[in-house]
């Protein structure tokens, strides 16, 4: 979704589709801002410059009159604004994929993206979520209650930690190069417990002593002798 401190106006060709799917077809902008990426308040925009409404079909000359004034009442906000136009120091937006599919294809004919979560995924999602809220909750009552400026740094610590990384699981940062797949691989795989080795969870075997293999008689020393007390032996233990 385009980001809205971006002044750089879209292409007449885009607005054009835009509103056509409007007036003729009976798109509701919502639904069209979802499928491009736009924000919806920005075709909400567009409509009311240009007096379009949904469902009132308009001719070709219409339809480019009302990019016209568009573009035209676009550019004079900003300049009310002090903003010099960005229209002619940067051109038009270059319009994504998605965007350029509906502009040659129309709503109807462009492919919406599948949803990105399952019902399941959905629910996992909010589950950990929800935990690392729980513990958020548990570590701001235990820096509360420290008595030492240990468990207190600890548990500061500890939540700063855990607010970054839900941060990043709401928002995880782009993949750009094979570096960044190498360490998202390790991560995954340290964090199913896939880097310990064989043999790591299981009971440790039991080595068999094989120093008596060699025991040589020849080479055997006498035993120290020890003095027992003969009296002592007989004495009754109690």
């Amino acid at each position: 979704m385009a980001s809205p401190n971006d002044r750089t106006p879209y292409p007449p060709e885009l607005l054009r589709r835009v509103l056509s799917d409007i007036a003729n077809e009976g798109i509701p902008h919502d639904k069209i801002a979802d499928l491009i990426g736009l924000i919806p308040v920005t075709i909400k925009n567009w409509t009311t410059r240009a007096k379009v409404k949904r469902g009132v079909r308009m001719t070709d000359e219409q339809i480019d009159e009302a990019v016209r004034i568009c573009l035209t009442s676009g550019r004079k906000a900003f300049e009310a604004q002090g903003t010099k136009a960005m229209y002619l120091d940067k051109g038009f937006r270059t319009l994504t994929t998605k965007q350029q599919e509906y502009v040659a294809k129309g709503f109807n004919a462009t492919d919406a993206a599948p949803p990105a979560h399952t019902k399941a995924e959905a629910a996992a999602f909010a589950g950990v979520l929800s935990c690392v809220e729980r513990q958020l909750n548990y570590l701001e009552q235990t820096a509360g209650s420290s008595e030492t400026i240990q468990d207190v740094t600890a548990a500061i610590v500890a939540g700063i930690g855990l607010k970054q990384l839900k941060a990043i699981y709401i928002d995880p940062p782009k993949i750009d190069n094979w570096k960044d797949v190498k360490t998202i691989t390790d991560m995954t795989r340290e964090a199913l417990g896939m880097n310990r080795k064989q043999g790591d969870d299981t009971p440790k075997s039991r080595r068999v002593d094989t120093s008596i293999l060699q025991f040589n008689p020849n080479q055997s020393k006498p035993a120290k002798g020890v003095t027992l007390d003969v009296d002592a032996l007989n004495e009754q233990v109690i």
